[in-house]
């Protein structure tokens, strides 16, 4: 079920080398993501089912706060302005640095 997630996130990697993989994985899993904490929190429902097949035993009830196509745009533009790039504050002369992870997980 979740094979596109993840081969979305790693086409995404390519696209744009400078985010990690781990952000491109999460971008494209962000709605399973909301959806399991508003599952939890009581905001949407399933019903669980017996003997459906594999991966088929959830029955989603209210599932558009976390799925719905206007809300996925809601959460994409949100998580983009959450993570938005970084400047390392350690540049010393200009240059970047060599020391911290963020500089080079960005190729720096």
């Amino acid at each position: 079920m979740h094979v596109g997630h993840f081969a979305t996130g790693l086409i995404g990697k390519r696209v744009d080398p400078k985010l990690s993989v781990g952000t491109m994985i999460l971008a494209s899993m962000l709605s399973d993501v909301l959806w399991c904490v508003f599952m939890l929190a009581g905001v949407e429902e399933v019903q669980i089912t017996n003997g459906r097949g594999a991966g088929n035993y959830f029955h989603p009830i209210n599932i558009a706060l976390s799925h719905s196509l206007a809300m996925l745009v809601v959460w994409g533009a949100i998580f983009a302005g959450v993570h938005k790039e970084k400047a390392c504050t350690f540049e010393p002369n200009g240059k970047p640095c060599d020391h911290c992870a963020m500089c080079s997980s960005r190729g720096f």
